[in-house]
């Protein structure tokens, strides 16, 4: 059932009237004392006959140009008055306040028990947006203690124990229908062979799975319900390992929990709105799960007892950005490095969390945990993070439906794995699963190049969403390098980025090279985009192609289309790359 108008009524007194026949001061006096901007004007009989608002009493005065005390409510109330019943659609009055001040709410026997306005109807779907965001706070937490006894210390988490975890609360038929099965096998083999018949457990058992047993399909982790994750948090397979941390009976948790379950479900289906009672519980399990939550992940990666890369006692772990000159994949073979194809301030598709994106593609990839903390993320962010970052953990949840920020991190690679409210920081860890994605992706795309006869710079691709394949020129000074990069706006790039380390230098070349732009647009058979990046160190020349990492029907066709492009690319650019430092001194230095 949708929300209906007396939602919004309760708690609210009654309404405060004026009559026809006040000064307009004494209503102003009024609105004043309890904030309104408008007042339900009453007759003799006490029935509603106009509205008197704040504005219209500003128009009156203007135009006689005289006093409040010297006009009646009379003279500025409005009579188009627009009502409801206390029991109407909430909805259906929503369009009545889109078009006027406030709706008076009637009884049935049009006596006014109410007014309600636009700022009463955002007030009430604010608190409900709250109320939710204080459940999905609840089961992200929730979700993040289940997940801890699956980790064994670590970030990965072991998906066939966590399946088998699913499978052992998943629904069946088994203890509705084992036990009448029995009895029933039980007194047919009385009936035919008398009360001295036994049953044969073994072959009833085969028997009831074969033809009765019926279980639902085991869903994956983040398709369970919040009452499924309580299951799993409250199993006793696992309780023993929270119990001494959190200091509770499992069943007073479980009770806190199915309280928060039930609430959410009303909420989820416009039930009812629920009571501060219910609201204040919210928080309370919020706040308490938070609170706790430090102390049982630290228990949990104690008894793991992992094997640690991380700094040691008194050492500093090295902070998260670009990695210094002369690491990166290609490093060890004395190359020099491939340079990422990414911007500190890129941010193609308009987010404001962009330049988190680009931050967090620079972290070295011999990192695949890094703890940061709010400051540092509002430092690369140039600005102050929402309230509900600090206020809400569902805010760091890894969903990129509708979640500007957190889609952001998934297309750098990373995903949360646990945020610290209290301390304000938030972890980290590579996402294993992209990271393999862009491996095959590029693995393939070396095995095609070397078949064309090319020889990649790179032959083991790191798991970034880029690939160098070539330096141009090919001795050292290196200028530029051509790549494949995977953007940000669902395309893949065949580029070259000219970087040099020198902005100057690399502009130099830039517009050097588009100077020749008919020309090695005519040989390469397509229309290049031209990317100056004029706020960037770096420039870009590209050519631009449809397609996404997670796209795997449409990888085979892009890999073709990108190597042929590729190989293209490479042969002009090269010629093209001779001319201009042949003849650009600036270039050449």
């Amino acid at each position: 059932m949708p929300a209906v108008v007396s939602d919004l009524l309760q708690g609210k007194a009654k309404p405060v009237t004026v009559t026809q026949d006040e000064p307009i001061g004494s209503a102003l006096a009024q609105m004043i004392r309890y904030d309104y901007s408008q007042l339900p004007v009453v007759g003799g009989d006490d029935r509603c006959v106009a509205i008197l608002t704040a504005d219209a009493i500003a128009r009156t005065l203007n135009n006689f140009g005289v006093a409040p005390d010297a006009l009646r409510v009379f003279d500025a109330m409005d009579e188009r008055v627009v009502t409801c019943r206390d029991d109407d659609d909430l909805l259906d009055v929503l369009d009545d306040l889109h078009r006027n001040p406030a709706v008076l709410v009637l009884a049935p026997h049009e006596a006014l028990i109410g007014i309600i306005t636009s700022h009463d109807t955002t007030e009430y779907f604010r608190r409900r947006a709250q109320d939710i965001m204080l459940v999905q706070d609840i089961e992200e937490t929730v979700k993040d203690y289940v997940l801890l006894p699956f980790k064994n210390g670590g970030d990965e988490v072991n998906q066939d124990a966590l399946r088998s975890a699913i499978d052992s609360i998943t629904p069946s038929n088994l203890k509705e229908l084992r036990g009448p099965f029995n009895k029933a096998i039980g007194r047919y083999l009385e009936l035919r062979d008398g009360a001295d018949a036994k049953v044969d457990s073994s072959a009833a058992s085969t028997a009831f799975q074969e033809h009765l047993y019926r279980k639902e399909a085991v869903k994956p982790f983040d398709k369970l319900s919040l009452n499924e994750y309580i299951e799993l948090f409250v199993s006793m397979d696992r309780w023993p390992s929270y119990e001494p941390v959190l200091r509770i009976k499992r069943e007073a948790l479980r009770r806190l929990l199915w309280a928060v379950r039930d609430t959410r479900n009303d909420l989820a289906h416009f039930r009812i709105d629920i009571s501060e009672q219910q609201r204040d519980e919210l928080r309370f399990c919020r706040d308490w799960l938070v609170r706790h939550q430090e102390a049982v992940t630290e228990a949990f990666a104690a008894s793991s007892a992992p094997q640690s890369t991380a700094a040691g006692p008194g050492e500093a772990s090295p902070p998260p950005g670009p990695p210094p000159p002369g690491a990166g994949a290609a490093g060890a073979t004395g190359q020099p490095p491939p340079v990422p194809p990414v911007e500190e301030t890129d941010q193609p598709d308009g987010s404001r969390y962009g330049r988190l994106n680009a931050w967090m593609r620079t972290w070295p990839a011999s990192q695949d945990r890094v703890s940061v903390s709010f400051a540092e993320i509002e430092n690369v962010l140039g600005g102050k993070l929402p309230a509900s970052a600090r206020e809400h953990r569902s805010w760091w949840g890894n969903n990129a439906t509708g979640h500007a920020q957190s889609k952001q991190w998934l297309d750098a690679g990373w995903r949360v794995v646990s945020v610290s409210s209290r301390g304000e920081t938030v972890t980290f860890a590579r996402n294993k699963e992209r990271e393999a994605a862009y491996i095959a992706f590029y693995n393939d795309l070396i095995r095609r190049l070397q078949h064309a006869g090319a020889a990649p710079m790179q032959t083991s691709p790191i798991g970034a969403s880029w690939f160098t394949f070539a330096p141009l020129p090919d001795v050292v000074p290196r200028i530029a390098y051509l790549n494949f990069s995977f953007a940000r706006s669902k395309e893949l790039r065949v580029e070259l980025y000219i970087d040099s380390g020198d902005r100057a230098k690399n502009k130099s070349v830039f517009d050097a090279l588009r100077g020749h732009k008919e020309e090695i647009e005519a040989a390469l058979g397509e229309p290049l985009s031209w990317e100056r990046m004029d706020e960037k160190r770096a420039s870009r020349i590209a050519l631009y192609y449809p397609g996404s990492i997670t796209d795997e029907k449409g990888l085979d066709e892009l890999r073709e289309r990108a190597v042929a492009a590729m190989l293209r690319f490479q042969r002009i650019m090269s010629g093209q790359f001779a001319k201009v430092l042949g003849t650009n001194d600036t270039a050449r230095t």
